[in-house]
Order: structure tokens, then sequence, then C-alpha cells
């Protein structure tokens, strides 16, 4: 009975590492802007929360697209302009 539970912590914590090991990944940050890797449109909309966040929390501003469209490279860069 033991060996059962040792090994579905050790299945859940796997588990937990996968989960936090995916996602956008932050690459590069020089005032105001923070930049993303991506691999998908679900990460893009990820990194975009993520960049909101870190505007937010750093100069207190909105995060947006520093060119109109992601690069083809699978980064995207935000800028943090002032709130309204």
């Amino acid at each position: 009975m033991m060996r059962v539970h040792a090994l579905v912590a050790l299945a859940g914590g796997a588990a937990v590492l996968v989960a936090c090991s995916g996602g956008p990944q932050q690459v590069d940050a020089s005032a105001p802007t923070v930049t993303y890797s991506y691999k998908n449109e679900a990460e893009l909309r990820d990194a975009s929360d993520k960049a909101k966040d870190w505007c937010d929390e750093r100069y207190n501003a909105n995060a947006r697209p520093a060119d109109r469209w992601p690069t083809d490279n699978g980064e995207v860069t935000f800028v943090c302009v002032p709130n309204n």
C-alpha cells in the first residue's frame, strides 16, 4: 500500500513539473519592453497576459505589441505604455 501512495505522489509531482515547464517563456526584458517566446496561438495569448501583468507590476502600465504582427521566429515583444 505504501508503494501505491509513493507511486501516486511521484506521478503527481511529475505532472506538476510538466505543466509548469510549458507555455510562453520570457526571453528578454529591457525597460520598457518584454519579449516572450511562444509555440502556438494559445501560448501567444498567454504571452500577452503575462506581458500585461509584467507591465502593470513594474510600471503601472498596459502592454501593447511592439510590432503589428508577431515575428515568424516565435517571439513577440510588448511595450509598456502608461495607463490613461
